[in-house]
């Protein structure tokens, strides 16, 4: 078996025991294109998308954060958004 050193560019990254990876504070706010800080605002608020609390550590399940969006759909702006 061979063990691949930090150069090798075709290791796949571990896994999670859970099957799937949990996304950081950070990368959720640039996947939504908003700032850190409304991340937080939102959580204070519940007006953002679920969120893990492990520890300190704020984590977002990707799924949840795409079925958040989902649910967000609006057809024109006189829609009331959910």
């Amino acid at each position: 078996m061979q063990i691949p050193n930090e150069t090798d560019k075709t290791r796949t990254p571990p896994t999670s025991p859970f099957g799937n990876s949990l996304a950081n504070e950070v990368q959720t706010a640039e996947a939504l294109d908003v700032a850190p800080n409304t991340l937080a605002k939102w959580r204070i608020t519940g007006e953002g998308p679920p969120f893990l609390k492990i520890g300190r550590s704020v984590r977002y399940d990707p799924a949840d954060v795409q079925q958040w969006l989902a649910s967000r759909k609006v057809r024109s702006t006189s829609e009331r958004a959910a």
